[in-house]
């Protein structure tokens, strides 16, 4: 019988992902604690991140679902950074990113 493996890593991320989204337009992420699936295919998408303050260790995963060219673009809230840039972008279809607040930015895991 195969055995599934779990990680440690697994484990986090189930621990702090306790909603999910699919959406086909622009999305501003109510808090921390969400799964975002974003289908691009009607034009380019902007996912906006709640507030990295006061969230340490909160997670938000997103995903672009569709094979059109059109990007994904996620932005923090406003005066705040992701690894120090004003924004992170998915091109391809089923790219993903994994952003967890340190409390006062954003940081790509």
């Amino acid at each position: 019988m195969a055995r599934a493996i779990i990680t440690n890593d697994d484990l986090v991320t189930k621990a702090f992902i306790r909603n999910m989204a699919s959406v086909s337009a622009n999305y501003t992420v109510p808090d921390w604690g969400y799964h975002v699936d974003v289908d691009a295919s009607g034009g380019a998408r902007t996912i906006t991140l709640p507030s990295a303050v006061n969230n340490a260790a909160g997670l938000i995963e997103v995903r672009k679902t569709d094979s059109s060219a059109n990007a994904v673009t996620v932005v923090p809230a406003s005066g705040q950074y992701i690894n120090g840039a004003s924004s992170f972008v998915l091109y391809s279809q089923y790219d993903s990113v994994s952003l967890r607040s340190d409390g006062t930015n954003v940081e790509v895991v």
